[in-house]
């Protein structure tokens, strides 16, 4: 990762968290594969950066290995600038992936109170939390909606404030709009972005959409082809809050064309 600039707010801050030197195998038919190798990667606090990668660069493999659910075979994690078990990872970070994995017996806001139960809150007091926020997230006039009630706009809605109610201030996003019409992602992505600036958490995105990831980031980690490894790692610097009118503007421009280089792509 390049060294912040002196004069950045995130000069001289630890990093939030840390990858250093990791490698993590996996087996598959028989083999024994490497989703990443010899990886480094800082992210510092409220900074949010966007994972992009060809299809099993390990970007999810990266996530889990954060949330502490896998354990590299080597290198170390640190959190806050201490090197951190998987253990003692987990529960730090609150994971949302692809698919929203709304529980289909529960209405909008007890599927929205899920993770704080999850932390020992009680159902009641959660979902009065998660109620103060329906509106905020598009969902007034649906807490008693259950998920097939609901559009995949919604739906995602959803998901993303059960992530969030908690406020861990580190987050992680596998592909969170990836199921998402075209339409309805464009309109969310904008969104999303507020929601998590707000919160002023720590963000781990990873994405398909290059543009998304623009959109979205402070920074752009592209990673190799299995097996993973940072080939680039660029400052997104466009103002915020960002709308649609970015995608032609000149210095996003460059960036997609920088980031589609390092994927393979011509240019």
């Amino acid at each position: 990762m390049p060294l912040p600039d002196p004069s950045s707010p995130l000069a001289g801050l630890t990093p939030r968290v840390a990858l250093e030197h990791v490698t993590s195998h996996y087996d598959e038919g028989g083999r024994r594969l490497t989703a990443l190798e010899d990886l480094t990667l800082s992210v510092m606090p409220a900074e949010f950066v966007s994972i992009v990668g060809p299809s099993g660069s390990g970007k999810s493999t990266l996530l889990d290995l954060v949330a502490g659910l896998l354990t590299p075979d080597a290198g170390r994690i640190l959190m806050h600038g201490h090197p951190v078990t998987a253990a003692e990872r987990l529960g730090q970070a609150a994971y949302m992936r692809q698919r929203d994995l709304l529980v289909p017996w529960r209405t909008a806001l007890g599927n929205a109170a899920l993770g704080l139960e999850a932390r020992g809150v009680s159902r009641r007091a959660a979902e009065a939390a998660a109620f103060e926020q329906l509106p905020r997230y598009g969902l007034e006039g649906f807490a008693s909606a259950y998920p097939n009630q609901l559009s995949g706009g919604m739906r995602q809605r959803c998901a993303v404030l059960r992530t969030l109610l908690p406020q861990l201030d580190l987050v992680l996003l596998d592909e969170p709009l990836g199921a998402l019409d075209s339409l309805t992602r464009a309109e969310l992505q904008l969104w999303l972005a507020e929601a998590l600036i707000l919160q002023r958490c720590t963000v781990l995105f990873v994405t398909h959409d290059v543009e998304e990831a623009i959109m979205l980031g402070d920074r752009i980690i592209v990673l190799s082809p299995r097996p993973g490894r940072v080939c680039l790692d660029i400052s997104v610097t466009l103002p915020r809050p960002r709308q649609r009118d970015l995608l032609f503007d000149s210095n996003f421009l460059e960036i997609r064309r920088e980031i589609l280089g390092a994927l393979g792509f011509p240019t």
